[in-house]
């Protein structure tokens, strides 16, 4: 602390202010670093997707309509159990243990030990707009009642589901030329309206809309014309009340100017 007032004062910057400068600079370090490690899980599920391993998840793949091209373009591969660990991978390749954990790859067991968040799942890239792998998707492969069909990678530096979209990467290009987004709920949703022409639909995997997200969307408008936000989620009852929910998100946005855009809602 001392040497910073010393190099504040030379400077001319106050203490708190070059304080904060520095934690953002430590902060932008740990997400690229992050967005690194993420590259390299990547490349290690795609390659376990496209072995020997991986052989009855591709033909579960290729029964959704996915071909060899969609794994690499969508960013598709494959988790497993026992020895076949991604933290081995990591620790193999000299990934830096620290980075690997705030990454949310890697997670502390019951026991102690450390080993992989995800195993035994379909895994599925998050990206950001700038196409960084910020995050992963896993589905579940094997029937499991006692666990949950999706889960997604924690909180981390890189990525808050709260305030992302998936497929914004994608669509954003097609949002802004359009002046208009269709809202899904998951990933399988987007990828299959991605691959049949439909480019302009994000998912707000599986959470509630937030403000953050319609912010998100709001960037990509065009300010000249009211844009349009089509919500096309399920129509069950939790994808009603999930409905009913964002167009409450929406409207607060809207009325109280957090989002200061025209907007339409189908």
């Amino acid at each position: 602390s001392e040497a910073l007032k010393i190099l504040g004062d030379k400077l001319g910057i106050q203490e708190t202010n070059l304080s904060h400068k520095i934690t953002k600079k430590e902060d932008n370090d740990i997400i690229t670093e992050i967005h690194k490690i993420n590259k390299i899980a990547s490349e290690y599920f795609r390659n376990k997707l496209l072995s020997q391993a991986g052989e009855k998840v591709v033909k579960y793949l290729n029964t959704r309509g996915y071909d060899k091209d969609d794994i690499q373009k969508r960013g598709f591969g494959l988790s497993l159990s026992g020895t076949n660990s991604l933290a081995g991978y990591l620790k193999i390749n000299n990934v830096n243990s620290k980075i690997a954990k705030d990454s949310g790859l890697i997670i502390q067991k019951n026991d102690s030990s450390w080993g992989d968040m995800f195993y035994d799942r379909l895994m599925i890239n998050i990206y950001d707009s700038n196409n960084n792998i910020i995050g992963f998707g896993g589905r579940e492969i094997l029937e499991n009642n006692n666990s949950p069909k999706y889960i997604n990678t924690n909180s981390t530096p890189a990525f808050d589901k709260s305030a992302n979209l998936y497929g914004i990467n994608w669509a954003k290009d097609n949002i802004r030329k359009k002046n208009q987004a269709i809202v899904v709920e998951g990933y399988m949703d987007v990828i299959t309206a991605h691959k049949h022409g439909y480019n302009n639909v994000v998912a707000a995997m599986g959470v509630a809309i937030t403000t953050k997200q319609i912010s998100l969307l709001m960037r990509y408008f065009n300010n000249d014309e009211p844009g349009k936000i089509i919500l096309c989620l399920d129509s069950d009852n939790a994808g009603v009340e999930a409905t009913n929910r964002a167009l409450e998100v929406i409207v607060d946005s809207i009325s109280m100017k957090k989002v200061k855009q025209n907007v339409n809602i189908e």
